[in-house]
């Protein structure tokens, strides 16, 4: 999930949370519906402006709104590290730490 996605769904979560319809939010951030509606599927990249607009009907920091959209983001950079961590052979493991001590060696 790219961090358009996260967004939209950090959007999207905040506007549920109010119990609010993307018609009431979209009228109360001052935004066109369907615009709404495409930043919350990740259709539209939303400028800070138009984030801050959101952030300020959901009443939340911009940060905040951001924050969460990050830490989903951070959440999947983890899981794909411990994928990937998984893969890893007795070998490639070897390897990649020869590299460290060399790198720490070499300064």
């Amino acid at each position: 999930m790219n961090l358009l996605e996260m967004i939209g769904r950090s959007v999207r979560f905040h506007r549920q949370k109010r119990k609010l319809s993307q018609e009431q939010f979209a009228l109360n951030a001052g935004i066109n519906t369907s615009y709404l509606g495409q930043i919350e599927r990740a259709e539209k990249n939303p400028t800070i402006i138009t984030l801050e607009k959101i952030a300020i009907a959901l009443d939340i920091t911009l940060l905040d709104l951001l924050s969460d959209a990050l830490e989903g983001k951070e959440q999947e950079v983890n899981r794909n590290k411990k994928q990937l961590i998984a893969m890893l052979t007795p070998d490639d493991i070897r390897e990649y730490i020869h590299e460290i001590i060399k790198d720490e060696l070499d300064k």
